[in-house]
């Protein structure tokens, strides 16, 4: 499956990372720390495409297509992060990862949750019989949803050299996310989830 391949995938990159750190590359095993982590998720935190896509499968099987659709959507993502630092692309590659994290659950700290958690929070609210807690949770997933897209955008921009315009979309959707961070913090300052 594409999961078992990606966990293969994450696995030489940390052999590759422990080998290079042997032989005293410390820029070389930093590389492979990123790709392993991209790929299926570093020891630290539960991120990468693997990972995500194992989320995925979870939603899908509880009928959550909006939850499984994000976690897909943050599995390719951080692919393309994978990607791009096997190319040596370490801007473009970094766009992604903010992208995926924006989709998926961040990995910044245990307070920042991506769209994905946001609809599993709106589901177990709708189920509780909260349809106003559950739709502020949507809004705050798609909030968390809209900043992958500037996000993405500014990874284009970058690869073609137009670093203003970069620049600008980067600025777009971290203000995004940091809004899709107040409402969470409201959110969480309401309710009982958190």
């Amino acid at each position: 499956s594409e999961i078992a391949l990606l966990w293969r995938a994450s696995a030489q990159a940390s052999q590759e990372q422990a080998e290079a750190l042997l032989r005293g590359e410390e820029k070389g095993a930093e590389h492979h720390e990123k790709r392993a982590e991209a790929l299926g998720g570093g020891n630290y935190s539960k991120t990468g495409a693997a990972y995500a896509y194992e989320e995925a499968a979870k939603a899908e099987a509880k009928g959550k297509s909006e939850v499984a659709a994000a976690w897909r959507a943050s599995a390719e993502a951080y692919k393309e992060q994978a990607k791009a630092l096997l190319r040596g692309e370490e801007k473009l590659a970094e766009h992604h990862k903010k992208r995926a994290e924006a989709l998926g659950r961040g990995s910044s700290s245990w307070r920042t949750i991506g769209a994905a958690t946001a609809y599993e929070i709106a589901a177990k609210a709708e189920a509780e019989g909260k349809p106003s807690v559950a739709q502020q949770w949507r809004e705050a997933a798609k909030l968390f949803k809209d900043s992958s897209d500037p996000f993405l955008k500014a990874a284009v921009a970058e690869a073609q050299g137009k670093r203003g315009l970069a620049q600008q979309l980067r600025e777009e959707a971290e203000q995004k996310v940091e809004t899709a961070k107040k409402a969470v913090r409201s959110l969480n300052n309401r309710s009982r989830f958190f």
